[in-house]
């Protein structure tokens, strides 16, 4: 999460060549396609998005609920 927030798409790679899990949330639960789409960082989340991160899941926020994906267009 943390290199999502930094837009550091080469340690975001690397730490998920590691093992780390694309698809983990932060107390927010935002995942890394989530973190991605609201900082506009396209790289990342074309990244994320072929790591095998979930284009569906959804992000409850307040009243709405959002995909990382919504949440990009």
């Amino acid at each position: 999460m943390v290199a999502g927030h930094k837009r550091d798409v080469a340690i975001a790679t690397a730490l998920v060549a590691a093992g780390a899990d694309v698809k983990a949330r932060n107390s927010q639960a935002y995942d890394l396609i989530t973190i991605a789409a609201v900082a506009n960082d396209v790289p990342m989340l074309r990244m994320a998005i072929a790591s095998g991160d979930n284009t569906g899941l959804v992000t409850r926020r307040g009243r709405f609920d959002h995909s990382g994906v919504s949440r990009a267009c």
